[in-house]
């Protein structure tokens, strides 16, 4: 899909509705542990020793209410499960461990990992965003609640399931290129295209930012001058960003982008 100067209107679906059994099954383990209780006191005037009997039956039917009622709040609130997010939260910094990470591009140290709740993070430096990319080319299938950082000093690019991603504004021009072209002018470059799940990524945006999150689309740029494909953050209208290897400038228009939510249009 190239994206020169069209607008673009994604329709988010509207999420499948689920039937909830957490009423019924809440109603019959109240009654299964409430019955006793009932019939405790039907039966209040036998002797002594059966008042002792069902007086327990209805003390651990106080207890397994309770019970059943903390299990079904715990599934209700999504604190026994973790489904996979829609939108990426900030990462948190815990539970620090270290993987193999690329040599070539990347610190000798590799990966860094920090886990929040059901989402993992790696991070690692790298000396420009020509390396930042090429890294998390190279990755493989990345998992749900799995995102990928690379720190440069021109900002930080990311990888997730759908994409690339920023969480960041990164730097436009005068940026640090591995193979620099010493071109001054600009050029109009081969294709701006998405890359991965496009839908996915474009409803992404849109809800980060209907959160007061910083977030832009991500397109691939190949550049007019070398070829090569940089992801760079786009928006709409007019666009100058800087190829990643070579370093030229490549000038274009990016149309506008809408995608429809069950909370109004957003222009991403």
């Amino acid at each position: 899909m190239v994206l020169f100067g069209s607008t673009v209107f994604a329709q988010v679906p509207a999420p499948a509705e689920q039937t909830n059994y957490h009423g019924i099954i809440f109603l019959l383990i109240v009654f299964l542990c409430v019955f006793p209780m009932y019939i405790c006191l039907r039966r209040a005037d036998e002797v002594y020793s059966s008042k002792i009997v069902w007086g327990i039956w209805g003390i651990l039917g106080l207890v397994f209410s309770y019970i059943a009622v903390l299990i079904l709040y715990l599934i209700s609130s999504d604190k026994l499960r973790f489904d996979n997010v829609k939108i990426k939260s900030g990462s948190s910094r815990e539970q620090k461990t270290q993987v193999a990470g690329n040599k070539r591009f990347g610190n000798e140290s590799g990966w860094s990992l920090q886990s929040s709740g059901g989402s993992r993070y790696y991070s690692q430096n790298a000396d420009s965003l020509y390396a930042a990319s090429e890294i998390l080319k190279n990755l493989g299938s990345i998992p749900p609640q799995t995102y990928y950082l690379v720190d440069t000093p021109d900002g930080t690019l990311g990888r997730d399931i759908n994409g690339f991603f920023t969480e960041s504004p990164v730097k436009t021009q005068n940026l640090k290129v591995d193979n620099p072209c010493g071109e001054t002018g600009s050029v109009q470059p081969q294709s701006l295209t998405g890359y991965g799940d496009m839908n996915k990524n474009q409803t992404g945006v849109a809800y980060q930012k209907m959160s007061g999150q910083y977030a832009r689309l991500i397109l691939m740029m190949k550049c007019g001058k070398c070829g090569y494909e940089s992801p760079v953050e786009t928006e709409t209208g007019d666009i100058e960003r800087e190829c990643y290897n070579c370093g030229i400038k490549n000038r274009t228009h990016r149309g506008k982008i809408s995608v429809y939510t069950e909370m109004g249009v957003v222009d991403v």
